[in-house]
């Protein structure tokens, strides 16, 4: 990917635009954390609605409406943060590129700032605008957030954390007592091992009370506080964004209910979430381990980054001791993380693989796949399950994976159940998901 050259005379860009992504928050955000020698007089943010994710695509559109609302909550509580500061939120729905080279050349934008994904989506529009920037404007690609999980020995170096839709096994720790907690990394099988690429940037331990595995950790991944105040908005340019019911009816109509009610999308809500699951006494073991889980929600919207999270899990642990809301948080960060790094290792050449080869047009007309998606079995468990999913847009991973083997054992379409996933789940994330999905059907990853 080119980088393009820069015309203006070496002091800060006139003008810079913030393209965002998945990473709908301004604490630790690299494309808001300017160095000075790059901190523009003004600043345009803008996040495009991929117009394609609400067309109907082999039968379903990819992005439901739970999962758009909450996208939408995201992006309102963004917009009244980057006010607070001084600057504004631009929305768009349609072709991302299109958008937003209509905003370089508008506003003769300088710098672009963007954070790298290697989800194929993104992967593939970051690599056409690239190519159809103006050769007036700098492309800035910030690396994608990471933990940075490095081994502590050679005994750390074997261990790879959990995958499979199956958190850490919580055991009893006897050397910390009848209620510490450690993790215990199952076997996985060869599909799931890291590749030689994976294994180059280090296996992430799981000896959470290793008090040198923190230093470490803090050392290397500082956290980047909120921005006071932000570059005034151009005159010149649009703000704002469409209300969601112009944008989606069903989406704007739809109510979350169950264990999921109360939640809200954005940064700051993600932030109330984390203390309270940190700091609060849970009502039961499983309402605890199913509050941590949940997080994945902002997680995959980019409202909270990897290194707030582990900021509180390691004030609590200096404060508290161990508990297994932390070690539940870590099993999250553990999964993520391993799935980002097994898309990182895809090579460019087959990135769109990862979601599988093309369905046949009318693929979810099939009746067995109807069945399945509606809950109408006449398995119990599994009607019970989908239910559940599509009324709330969330699953306990247990049953998620419980779904998932139901439909391959009937002979499904992997790549039929892991797109009604993505239309489905609050907190779909394309490493994580497919990752799974392709694992479970016996897929190379």
């Amino acid at each position: 990917m080119r980088e393009a050259i820069s015309t203006n005379s070496g002091g800060p860009p006139e003008t810079s635009l913030v393209w965002l992504r998945h990473d709908l928050r301004l604490e630790d955000n690299p494309v808001f954390a300017l160095p000075s020698v790059r901190r523009p007089y003004q600043l345009l943010v803008m996040y495009v609605l991929d117009q394609r994710w609400l067309t109907p695509v082999e039968g379903l559109p990819r992005l439901g409406p739970a999962r758009l609302r909450l996208l939408w909550q995201s992006l309102m509580n963004l917009r009244g943060m980057l006010l607070r500061r001084g600057s504004d939120l631009l929305v768009r729905v349609g072709d991302p590129v299109s958008e937003v080279l209509a905003q370089v050349r508008q506003h003769d934008v300088d710098c672009l700032e963007v954070s790298h994904s290697r989800t194929p989506d993104d992967a593939g529009n970051l690599q056409r605008l690239a190519a159809q920037l103006p050769a007036s404007t700098r492309l800035h690609c910030h690396p994608r957030e990471g933990l940075v999980l490095e081994p502590l020995d050679e005994r750390d170096a074997t261990q790879e954390p959990t995958a499979l839709w199956t958190p850490p096994q919580v055991m009893e720790s006897p050397a910390h007592g009848a209620k510490a907690m450690s993790l215990a990394a199952p076997e996985l099988p060869a599909s799931s091992r890291l590749s030689p690429a994976l294994a180059s940037c280090g296996a992430m331990s799981l000896r959470l009370d290793d008090a040198q595995w923190w230093t470490r950790h803090a050392s290397r991944n500082p956290l980047q506080g909120l921005p006071c105040s932000l570059p005034p908005w151009p005159e010149s340019a649009s703000r704002g964004f469409p209300p969601l019911e112009a944008v989606c009816a069903t989406a704007s109509a739809w109510q979350p209910v169950g264990e999921i009610a109360t939640l809200q999308g954005g940064e700051e809500p993600a932030r109330e979430q984390l203390s309270s699951l940190v700091w609060s006494r849970p009502e039961s073991e499983d309402a605890e381990v199913q509050a941590a889980w949940r997080l994945s929600a902002w997680l995959a919207q980019g409202c909270i980054s990897p290194r707030r999270i582990l900021q509180a899990l390691a004030e609590h642990r200096r404060e508290m001791g161990e508990s297994l809301a932390a070690h539940q948080l870590m099993a999250v960060l553990l999964q993520r993380e391993y799935w980002q790094r097994v898309l990182q290792a895809q090579p460019e050449e087959s990135l769109m693989g990862w979601y599988g080869e093309a369905l046949e047009k009318e693929a979810a007309c099939d009746v067995a796949f109807q069945r399945w998606r509606e809950g109408r079995t006449g398995d119990a468990r599994v009607d019970r399950a989908m239910h559940r999913l599509t009324r709330e847009g969330w699953l306990p991973w247990d049953e998620r994976q419980h779904l998932a083997r139901a439909w391959l054992a009937a002979g499904g379409d992997w790549r039929l159940g892991a797109r009604w996933f993505e239309h489905c789940l609050l907190d779909f994330d394309a490493a994580v998901h497919w990752g799974e999905w392709r694992h479970l059907a016996g897929q190379p990853v």
